[in-house]
């Protein structure tokens, strides 16, 4: 009982820090309510952001916004950002948000976490949402583990008709839709389908990213990600869960 007054008290302390107090008291009040889909206003956003009750999406609100993970590192005047593993799209409503003119392009393979992206990133132009898994090349994939807390879905390639597939996308895939010529910033939250893109085709899109901000998932596959972007090439940083990669631009 006493560590549910304290998280409830440590929740709605964060909250009023970044909402102010009038909007963290009626989203505590709503939370306590136990509605299944909770709205919450954050000040100079135009449209509000929606929370699933039952769901770990608080968990990544949090992060994203009351620890301003993120906040460490931006680009510079990026034109494309790619938010791979963008769940329910809070990390794309930051960075759209806070670069108006960049192309944000999230990618999310669940059905129902890419739902919840759509609604939350509605009123923004500059995102272009697609339902697919992030791959090494373009192919067909289904969600491998479809009964996971919806933050935890992993993929896998297969065969058409093999279940629900979803389209796997390749990054230079996106990247030549996008229009753009390079990839400012990529974050991958993709629940280690990151060895697969690092250790299969990786230089295909490598050379054309500017920053990475990722988490990586098991130890095999950190070496591989360290071996594909080694220190003289990339400045290297972490907050939280996440690590950070950014190229050391060459010098005459």
């Amino acid at each position: 009982m006493v560590s549910r007054v304290h998280h409830k008290l440590s929740r709605y302390l964060a909250a009023s820090q970044t909402l102010g107090i009038r909007e963290a008291t009626r989203f505590e009040w709503n939370w306590s309510r136990c509605q299944p889909v909770i709205e919450i206003r954050l000040p100079e956003y135009k449209a509000p952001l929606f929370v699933r009750r039952f769901e770990s999406d608080m968990n990544v609100f949090s992060q994203v916004f009351y620890e301003h993970e993120l906040e460490s590192f931006l680009p510079a005047n990026p034109e494309l950002i790619i938010d791979a593993g963008a769940n329910v799209g809070y990390t794309t409503a930051f960075y759209a948000h806070r670069f108006p003119e960049t192309l944000i392009v999230a990618v999310e393979p669940d059905a129902r976490n890419f739902e919840m992206l759509v609604r939350n990133c509605a009123d923004f132009s500059n995102v272009r949402c697609l339902h697919a898994a992030l791959w090494h090349q373009e192919a067909v994939a289904r969600v491998a583990n479809p009964d996971a807390p919806s933050w935890s879905f992993q993929v896998e390639e297969c065969s058409p008709g093999e279940g629900v597939t979803i389209p796997a996308r390749s990054i230079e895939g996106i990247l030549a839709e996008s229009g753009r010529t390079r990839i400012n910033l990529l974050k991958l939250d993709i629940e280690g389908a990151e060895r697969e893109l690092f250790s299969k085709n990786a230089e295909r899109w490598l050379p054309n990213v500017d920053a990475i901000a990722l988490e990586i998932h098991g130890s095999d596959t950190e070496q591989i990600i360290l071996s594909a972007m080694p220190p003289h090439q990339f400045e290297r940083g972490e907050a939280g869960e996440r690590r950070f990669f950014k190229r050391i631009l060459a010098t005459a």
